[in-house]
């Protein structure tokens, strides 16, 4: 009985290992999203800049 608790211990331990690494792997992609969102946002302000100065030319 002690050794099948200290299984289920260990048991448990590793999943909460897991989910902690899946937490922080969901945190790294959300950073990672957001970084890549700011990045088109900033592409597509610049794209609309040199539309209006292509504009302001013809």
């Amino acid at each position: 009985e002690a050794a099948a608790r200290r299984q289920a211990e260990a048991r448990a331990q590793q999943e909460a290992a897991a989910r902690r690494k899946a937490e922080a792997r969901a945190q790294q992609e959300a950073a990672a999203r957001r970084k890549a969102e700011e990045e088109l946002a900033r592409l597509r302000a610049e794209l609309d800049r040199q539309r209006g100065s292509e504009a302001a030319v013809e």
